[in-house]
């Protein structure tokens, strides 16, 4: 080695030690938030929920999961269920489809009235299915008139919830704006959070629903720690009727939410856009921000 190479190789040795140096000296805080910018990611894939194709799901179901595929979801949520049933397909059958093409199902909307009357077919199809959560996730506006009408639905999600536990399944609730809108001087919302047993219900939080109901989606969040282990990941747009739109082009502050990811057991998030013109467009246009701006690689 010559003097020249030598010197070279030894100011290079020095410049490492330096930054090493500089590096261990910053503050453990300062360390931490580095690291939480580079780490920031969905909890283990981007989800779709695929009543946002609710149309070409009952044509072309087959079709329509292969788009979704090479988009780059890799899973999803069924909003189809009936006696037994997935979109037509009898429950491994609907799996083994959307696995061909490397989608996995994880979660399931299933509406309150076979909840009711044939849970027992709910949740055998549902363990079929290899799917892990079984999702209450709408109100008919007849159920939803008093708040005694929202006791019987927490008994509901209460008594479903530890059959769900029970088979080793899980079992969330979805929100929409009407839970938060006071009736009696109550907010329904509450009585559920309240009520339900945390045990055996977990929430699916609507980012959409509950920014219209006029509520910060991060305040709840922290308001609730643990209890919210899915979201629906969806943005609204910037007029007076505030429709739907693709995430990203919208007025939700979803890198606010976004920070939230690690301290909030999320365990899947679902894109979705309840209307749209373009519906696959649509949810390519939300994974390309998820993956550029909210999601590191």
């Amino acid at each position: 080695m010559t003097d020249s190479t030598r010197g070279k190789s030894n100011f290079s040795i020095l410049v490492l030690a330096l930054l090493t140096l500089c590096y261990s000296c910053s503050s453990p805080q300062e360390n931490k938030q580095e690291a939480t910018l580079h780490t920031a990611q969905a909890p283990s894939g981007i989800g779709l929920q695929l009543y946002t194709l609710r149309d070409s799901m009952s044509v072309s179901p087959k079709e329509t999961l292969q788009r979704v595929a090479k988009l780059g979801y890799t899973q999803i949520e069924l909003a189809d269920y009936k006696e037994g049933r997935f979109y037509g397909f009898e429950p491994k059958d609907f799996t083994r489809i959307a696995k061909s093409y490397g989608l996995t199902p994880v979660s399931a909307h299933i509406g309150i009235e076979a909840l009711r009357s044939k849970p027992e077919l709910v949740i055998s199809s549902c363990k079929v299915a290899g799917i892990s959560y079984v999702v209450l996730p709408w109100l008919q506006e007849e159920e939803r008139q008093n708040i005694e009408q929202y006791k019987e639905h927490v008994a509901l999600m209460n008594r479903i919830g530890k059959m769900c536990s029970e088979a080793g399944l899980k079992f969330a609730y979805h929100n929409h704006a009407f839970e938060f809108e006071s009736i009696d001087g109550e907010v329904p919302m509450d009585i559920i959070m309240e009520g339900t047993n945390p045990e055996h219900v977990k929430m699916e939080l609507d980012l959409y629903w509950i920014s219209k109901a006029g509520f910060d989606p991060v305040t709840y969040l922290q308001k609730y720690p643990g209890r919210f282990t899915m979201w629906h990941v969806k943005d609204m747009d910037d007029t007076p009727d505030q429709n739907f739109t693709e995430v990203g082009n919208g007025t939700i502050d979803y890198q606010a939410i976004f920070e939230l990811i690690e301290s909030s057991d999320l365990e899947y998030f679902f894109v979705e856009q309840d209307q749209s013109s373009n519906p696959l467009g649509s949810i390519e246009t939300s994974i390309q921000y998820l993956k550029k701006t909210l999601l590191t690689q």
